[in-house]
């Protein structure tokens, strides 16, 4: 899985939910999108039965013994991309839009997290080049 060098900041641009589904767009890619989603699976002990890449960007299908789960990734530009998940209960004849808001809203924490730890490896980076060009300011003949 390749990472975005450029920093993906999860922002609500719309958000929609319906008796059925729930749905938002994140400042992130695509790839993050779906690997934040699958963890988001993980989180609540669903897995995805099936990952299909579309011609609109992905679809993921989960199935658990009360649930039917459909998540779609669609990338609306190369750092900014729409999930849209339905949650369908088996036993009843109804939507279960708690279960899909849960999903995208545990999406976008993660892809948030995920931002975060990127960028504190990038300042790492950053600080160690500056380190190894200038030397360090920590000797014992330099004073501060």
């Amino acid at each position: 899985d390749q990472v975005s060098q450029r920093p993906s900041r999860p922002v609500a641009a719309a958000s929609v939910s319906t008796q059925s589904a729930a749905a938002e767009t994140l400042i992130a890619t695509a790839d993050n999108v779906r690997r934040a989603s699958l963890r988001a699976l993980g989180d609540l002990d669903v897995m995805a039965v099936e990952q299909t890449r579309t011609g609109a960007g992905w679809m993921l299908i989960a199935d658990t013994p009360t649930h039917a789960v459909a998540i779609l990734i669609e990338p609306l530009d190369p750092n900014a991309t729409r999930i849209h998940v339905t949650a369908d209960e088996r036993h009843a004849a109804a939507a279960d839009a708690a279960t899909a808001n849960d999903i995208v809203a545990r999406t976008a924490q993660i892809v948030a997290s995920t931002d975060r730890l990127a960028q504190a490896q990038r300042a790492v980076t950053d600080w160690n080049a500056l380190h190894d060009g200038a030397g360090s300011y920590a000797d014992g003949h330099s004073t501060l």
